[in-house]
C-alpha cells in the first residue's frame, strides 16, 4: 500500500483509476477505451517508423486518444484536487497541526503549460488547473500529439498522455516518495485512505471498505493511531483507538483526533 507514494509513478496511476472507477460512472470504459486507442497507435507509429507510411494515418487516432484522454485528466485533475483538500484536514489532525500534505498532480500532457521563456514551477508550488473544460484539455491534447508526432514515430511510442502520468505527495514541500521517512510515509498514506473513503461517499452515497493495516509502533510519533474508519450515517466518523508506547521507565498515552466530520 505504501508503494502509491513512495513506488513507481504506475503505482500511483493505478491508485487513482481505482478510485475513480468506485466514485465515477463510466469512468472504466473510458480508460479501456484509452488503453486499446494507444495499443492501436503505438502499433502504427511502429510500423510507420519501421516500413515508412503517410503519418496523416495517424490523425484519427489522435482524435480517439485526444478524446478518452481528456476525459481521463479531467476526472484526475478533479480527483487529486478534492482528495488533497480531504487529505490535507485529516493529515493536519495526525501531525498535530506540524505538517502540510499537498498532492501534486503532474499530467504527461499539461493542460497548464508554462509560458515560453518562463522557469517551471517547484514542486511545493500549488497548479489550478480546475477551471479548464474537457473540450480545453481535447484539443490542447490533440495538438500536442500532432506537433509530438516525428518524435514518436521515431521511437514507436506514443510519449505524452495519461498514461505517463505522476502524483507527488509532499509534506511542507518534502517530497515523501524520494525524502520522506517510513513513518511520515504511513501517516500520509493513513490519512489519504481516509480521505478516500469520505469522497467516495460524497461522490456516490456509499461507504467503501477502508481496510488500514498500519501498526501502531509503525507510525511516526506522537501519532501512532489505529482508525475504524467506520462512517456513520450522515457523516465520515472516524472511530479512534489510542495506544500505550513505553518509553524508558515512563509510558506516554499517544493519541491522535480524527475530525469529526470530513466531508468536503
Amino acid at each position: 500500500m505504501l508503494s502509491i507514494i513512495d513506488g513507481a509513478p504506475e503505482e500511483r496511476r493505478r491508485y487513482l483509476n481505482l478510485a475513480l472507477a468506485q466514485a465515477q460512472a463510466g469512468f472504466p470504459e473510458v480508460l479501456a477505451h484509452y488503453a486499446r486507442t494507444l495499443s492501436q497507435r503505438n502499433a502504427l507509429l511502429k510500423q510507420i517508423g519501421e516500413a515508412g507510411g503517410d503519418a496523416e494515418q495517424l490523425a484519427y487516432w489522435d482524435e480517439e486518444l485526444a478524446a478518452s484522454g481528456a476525459h481521463i485528466i479531467y476526472a484526475r485533475i478533479q480527483a487529486v484536487q478534492e482528495l488533497e483538500r480531504l487529505a490535507a484536514r485529516i493529515h493536519h489532525e495526525l501531525t498535530r497541526g506540524g505538517e502540510i500534505l499537498r498532492l501534486e498532480y503532474q499530467p504527461a500532457y499539461d493542460p497548464l503549460p508554462q509560458p515560453r521563456g518562463q522557469y517551471a514551477l517547484p514542486l511545493d508550488a500549488p497548479v489550478s488547473r480546475s477551471g479548464l473544460s474537457v473540450e480545453h484539455i481535447r484539443q490542447g491534447f490533440r495538438q500536442g500529439l500532432k506537433a509530438q508526432r516525428a518524435e514518436e514515430i521515431a521511437r514507436g511510442m506514443t510519449t505524452i498522455g495519461p498514461h505517463r502520468d505522476e502524483v507527488r505527495f509532499l509534506e511542507s514541500g518534502v517530497d515523501l516518495g524520494t525524502y520522506g521517512s517510513r513513518g511520515q510515509v504511513r501517516t500520509a498514506m493513513l490519512a489519504l485512505k481516509l480521505a478516500e473513503a469520505a469522497w467516495i461517499r460524497a461522490r456516490t452515497g456509499q461507504a467503501p471498505v477502508t481496510m488500514n493495516s498500519m501498526p501502531v509502533t509503525k507510525l511516526t510519533a506522537p501519532n501512532a493511531i489505529i482508525s475504524t474508519a467506520k462512517p456513520t450515517r450522515g457523516s465520515e466518523r472516524c472511530g479512534v483507538i489510542t495506544a500505550e508506547k513505553i518509553v524508558g521507565s515512563r509510558s506516554s498515552r499517544l493519541a491522535a483526533v480524527m475530525p469529526a466530520s470530513i466531508s468536503a
